[in-house]
């Protein structure tokens, strides 16, 4: 079963087992949700890079792994955020 499939089927059983206004109020925060989320800043999902880069546009840290799983150790990311604060 998909990712999609079984996010219908939950959407499916929530609207059938939940009291009757939790179904409108979810939907409501989730249409409230999608409409503040920065649709332009955010990393697209198909993207398979960590950066970091300060306003100045200097690249601080990158990192690219075609493995998702692989990610950076958080000190090093810890750090290269430390390295955007002036000094």
């Amino acid at each position: 079963m998909s990712l999609h499939e079984q996010l219908d089927a939950f959407r499916f059983e929530f609207a059938r087992t939940a009291p009757t206004e939790c179904p409108a109020l979810h939907d409501d925060k989730a249409e409230a949700l999608r409409a503040s989320f920065p649709t332009k800043t955010a990393v697209p999902i198909e993207d398979d890079a960590s950066h970091f880069s300060p306003p100045d546009g200097r690249v601080a840290l990158a990192h690219v792994e075609v493995d998702y799983r692989t990610r950076l150790e958080p000190d090093a990311i810890l750090a290269a955020s430390k390295s955007f604060r002036p000094a």
